[in-house]
């Protein structure tokens, strides 16, 4: 049987985590894929995760992979909280997570005072924004503005309604 001891678990979790050694900054993406995701539900703190895990990181060339190449994304993910994933991986935690956002989002809404059915409505909407390509947050709440109405669309607006 194979016999690991304490230290060699120890440097292989700091080696996979990119913690003994930075990786260059050509392997940001790589490194979020390695990760499994990075927390960012306050998303200085999820720079300063990958910053200390990527050589030279910026938070320009951290911008441009998020909002012009669109290589990472930012969602809501496992936990139900936003992390930062590898846009190509986005299918695989979609699928994963199965309905567990739909039960999320609903629970939310019954704390806010808003008709489950409407989240559904929301969700839908969402959708079908989202068949016309990849969409900012505020996009998509535009969007659902103009679908279902200003109340519903405040459920998606950045710093506005449930789900913030």
């Amino acid at each position: 049987m194979l016999r690991i001891s304490a230290d060699q678990a120890r440097w292989f979790r700091l080696a996979r985590h990119h913690l003994d050694r930075r990786a260059p900054r050509e392997k940001l993406v790589e490194v979020v894929r390695e990760l499994a995701g990075v927390q960012a539900q306050v998303l200085s703190a999820a720079y300063l995760s990958l910053w200390a895990r990527v050589d030279g990181l910026s938070i320009a060339q951290l911008d441009a992979a998020l909002y012009a190449e669109r290589t990472l994304v930012k969602t809501w993910a496992m936990r139900a909280t936003v992390h930062l994933l590898a846009s190509r991986e986005l299918p695989c935690y979609t699928l994963g997570l199965g309905d567990a956002w739909r039960v999320h989002a609903q629970w939310l809404a019954r704390s806010s005072g808003i008709a489950p059915e409407a989240i559904d409505a929301v969700v839908d909407a969402i959708g079908r924004g989202l068949a016309r390509g990849p969409s900012t947050r505020k996009e998509l709440a535009e969007h659902v503005r103009r679908e279902l109405g200003a109340e519903l669309a405040a459920v998606i607006t950045p710093g506005g309604g449930v789900m913030k």
